[in-house]
């Protein structure tokens, strides 16, 4: 598959350094998962032998095109986004973004839908406080791992490898 979004590259290649190899922990309630693709997303599909042009061609397809993420004009923030759509889910991750964007004073409806509104207010803010607004996106993920640990204790073993996933803006 030819892919020349040089964005989407960007960021599958910093997903897929935060996400790995093959892994099949039980505790994992997303099941077996390689590049960060779980089988009980893809049921259909084989984990052990996926690819990375495979993975790299679900992740353009069912998350970066999906959420509309190359109309968001900040690759940092499109690339946070993705990142967090495939550790948390698109709908989870548009809503945090719509969330973050509320925070920071935008009148917004948070359905996890990332519709003319949100890329509109998303890009707002990209170009208007790009710091902020990724703060935000990475407190309100933070918090969401927070969240998870608290009400299921056995998932405390992810917890540190989800801290990875809240980085620093790169200027």
């Amino acid at each position: 598959m030819g892919i020349s979004d040089m964005r989407f590259l960007d960021a599958f290649k910093e997903v897929v350094g935060l996400e790995g190899g093959y892994c099949d922990i039980p505790a994992d309630r997303g099941g077996a998962t390689k590049y960060g693709i779980s089988q009980a997303t893809y049921p259909d599909l084989n984990i052990a032998a996926l690819t990375l042009e495979q993975a790299k061609a679900i992740y353009y397809t069912d998350f970066w095109a999906a959420l509309s993420l190359d109309k968001i004009e900040s690759a940092y923030i499109a690339g946070e986004i993705f990142e967090c759509a495939v550790n948390c889910g698109k709908g989870a991750a548009v809503r945090i973004a719509q969330r973050s964007l509320a925070f920071l004073g935008e009148t917004i409806k948070q359905a996890g839908v990332m519709g003319p509104s949100t890329i509109e207010k998303l890009n707002k803010w990209g170009k208007k406080d790009p710091i902020s607004l990724f703060k935000a996106l990475n407190g309100y993920q933070f918090a969401r791992y927070a969240l998870i640990v608290e009400q299921h204790p056995d998932q405390l073993a992810f917890a540190r490898g989800w801290l990875k996933r809240i980085q620093a803006y790169r200027s």
